[in-house]
């Protein structure tokens, strides 16, 4: 059976919990993704599953194959996602006492109590709606979330080989599979993992992220930073996003860069420009669009347009004009006022944690007072 779970990339602090059958099994951020301390957030969130909106008519054919208790599945669903866990817990302990082998409300109390932060009783029902149910993925897979939630890694990892043995389709097995040999430091094995899953699906941006940590472990700094350019090119919103850049940045590679506009950290490709002119590139006009909307939205951000060209402060004090003038050309809320301009005729100089590197030309934007 085919695995349906939609993602969004793993946050820090936002671990498993429970919402429908299939859903995004998010960790905590990926550097180093080996620490995965247990925190009431972040079981809450993936309990509910609350990021992807999937609605609990997904879940029937997959949870025991319970097809004759729709009703059943539409109400477990309902309250996970509304993240009604305690009023779920309550409705579905009701049919435990009516049925203690009801399969179905087993799985539904065991990601109630994920929601809860309780994993230790997670496991109770999770375990129970496997041994009742043997044969379903989802089963094992959501025993595998509790398992690592009480710290047992050898039983978690069992679990999703299970889910895996029984549909090989089953991405989040494959992606959890691949975080707990990461966090074991079986690398090689994390790599592989997280490449069966992308060949299921290859936006799965947790699996994405995954392998850029994995290969940079493995030391193919090469691979790591191409592997970053690929998560970003899906996924270039969002704090590990943000923190994809500051690796890459690391890695002495800009075609990515974050700036603060505002409130808000963003993350844009390099500005860039055709061959020593002022024309922007199409990449430098989509990034400066996401610029201009935020000036837009929010009248009080003023921004300094920072232009360094080594040797030629003429050319670099045409390029801050032309971003200036860009924005304040195709964005009728960016009045010219809230745009100042700073230029240099040298290399811009950017410290990582890590080393100190020379930009030779490049357009730096920062807020302003």
């Amino acid at each position: 059976m085919e695995s349906t779970t939609p993602y969004i990339p793993g946050m820090k602090n936002q671990i498993r919990e429970g919402r429908s059958s299939h859903e995004p099994a998010l960790r905590t951020k990926g550097v180093p993704a080996g620490v995965r301390t247990i925190q009431t957030l972040g079981l809450m969130m993936l309990a509910a599953g609350m990021m992807m909106g999937i609605h609990a008519c997904s879940v029937v054919k997959t949870v025991g194959g319970a097809l004759g208790d729709a009703t059943g599945h539409a109400k477990g669903g309902y309250y996970l996602d509304e993240r009604k866990y305690d009023e779920g817990a309550k409705a579905f302990q009701e049919r435990l006492k009516e049925n203690p082998n009801d399969g179905v409300a087993h799985f539904y109390m065991g990601r109630y109590r994920l929601g809860q932060n309780k994993p230790q009783e997670a496991l109770v029902h999770l375990k129970k709606a496997a041994e009742i149910n043997p044969g379903t993925a989802e089963n094992h897979f959501w025993l595998g979330v509790a398992y690592w939630g009480v710290k047992d890694y050898a039983k978690e990892r069992t679990a999703y080989q299970k889910a895996i043995q029984i549909d090989l389709t089953h991405v989040p097995a494959h992606v959890y599979l691949g975080h707990n040999y990461y966090d074991r430091k079986e690398y090689a094995k994390a790599l592989e993992t997280y490449d069966k899953a992308l060949k299921l699906d290859p936006y799965q941006p947790e699996a994405l992220y995954g392998r850029s940590n994995a290969l940079g472990k493995l030391g193919r700094g090469k691979e790591e930073v191409q592997a970053l350019k690929t998560y970003l090119g899906y996924y270039p919103d969002g704090s590990l996003s943000r923190e994809a850049v500051d690796r890459l940045n690391g890695a002495g590679d800009f075609s990515y860069r974050n700036f603060t506009i505002g409130p808000r950290v963003v993350t844009l490709n390099y500005i860039q420009f055709a061959p020593k002119t002022t024309e922007l590139t199409v990449d430098a006009k989509t990034s400066l669009r996401v610029v201009g909307n935020l000036m837009e939205s929010n009248k009080k951000v003023k921004i300094r347009v920072e232009s360094y060209y080594l040797g030629n402060q003429g050319l670099a004090q045409g390029r801050a004009e032309a971003v200036r003038d860009h924005l304040t050309k195709n964005f009728s809320g960016v009045d010219p006022a809230r745009i100042q301009i700073q230029t240099f005729g040298r290399a811009e100089r950017v410290r990582t944690t890590t080393k100190a590197y020379e930009l030779n030309s490049s357009i730096v934007l920062e807020t302003t007072k």
